[in-house]
This record gives C-alpha cells, structure tokens and sequence, in this order.
C-alpha cells in the first residue's frame, strides 16, 4: 500500500468525532488530520494555504467535496423549492459554499499542487444542463458554474498535466469534509 496522509477540513471538528474513530480502529490515524476550516472564509483559505507551503507539503490530489443545498429548506417538494420561494442570502450562500469556495480552493492550493496531481469537485446531475428543470435554482445554477469551472481549470492545468474533474456521486446529506492528499 502506498504511503499517504490525508487532511481533512470540516467546519467543526467537532462532528468529525466518528471519522477520526473509524479511523483509529483500522490504525491508520497517522495517516490522516483533521483542521478546521470554514470554506466559506477566504481568510481561513488563505491560512490553510500558507499552513501548508510553511510545512512544505505539496499535494497530490485535492477533492472539493463541501455542498449545501438550501432551495426548499432542503425539501424534495418541488414546490417549496421553486423561484417563488428563492431569497439572496440563499443564493449567495448555496454559490458561496458550491462554487467560490472550490475555485478558491483550487487557487490556494495551486503552488502546493504537484505536477500530475488530480483535481477533483464535488458535483451534481441537477447541475447538468442536459437535465434542468424546474426547482433548485440555487443548487442547479452553483453546480452548473462549477461544472463550468471545472472544464476551464482542466484546460489551464493541463500544461501541468493536473487532471481536474466533476464527479456526481449520488444524492448525501452530510457534514462535507474537504480532502486533500499527499506522500
């Protein structure tokens, strides 16, 4: 098995308390920490990006995997998820988390990334423009900017052979835990 360590962030260790026994029951605590971070503070970014460039770790994959989805209260009732129902702080916040947050993310990283490392965002169908429909419109329109995103970082990291890619692993409802790995 390969050597590896993983970081992980989450807004609040304190809900990662069954991550971090799961993975000291299969002793393999020393390959992973856990630091706090809100993805939606650009400081706290910028300070996880200088906390690694000091302690020279370079990566070699970083998944954006933080989501919200606040349409609807999180309901499946179209109906309480329609435009009607849409307010600003629900808007910026689901493209705060959904979109800004991975790219600046990605940004922070970019000198830590090593050459052939892979990028990979956390995304979903309903932001498929093949697939649109009504309801969502925050989540479906933060998900299609970060599909958008997405295939323009592919193209300006190919130069440094860095695959970047949207995956959408199927509906979850959880406390989202930023990955990032490294030998």
């Amino acid at each position: 098995m390969r050597d590896y360590h993983v970081i992980g962030t989450a807004r609040s260790l304190d809900k990662c308390e069954e991550l971090l026994l799961s993975v000291s029951q299969m002793n393999r605590k020393e390959h992973l920490t856990v630091i706090e971070l809100d993805v939606r503070d650009a400081s706290a970014i910028a300070t996880l990006s200088q906390s690694l460039k000091d302690k020279d770790i370079y990566l070699d994959g970083l998944i954006n995997n933080a989501g919200v989805c606040l349409d609807g209260d999180g309901s499946f009732d179209v109906e309480l998820a329609k435009l009607s129902s849409l307010t600003q702080p629900i808007l910026e916040s689901t493209f705060s988390v959904n979109t800004f947050a991975p790219i600046y993310l990605i940004q922070a990283c970019y000198n830590q990334l090593k050459d052939g490392a892979s990028i990979l965002n956390v995304s979903s169908s309903m932001g498929s423009l093949q697939q649109m429909s009504p309801g969502w419109i925050a989540y479906r329109t933060s998900k299609a900017a970060l599909n958008a995103a997405t295939l323009i970082l592919s193209a300006e990291f190919r130069p440094r052979n860095i695959a970047v890619n949207s995956i959408c692993p199927g509906w979850a409802r959880t406390n989202a835990v930023q990955l990032a790995i490294f030998n």
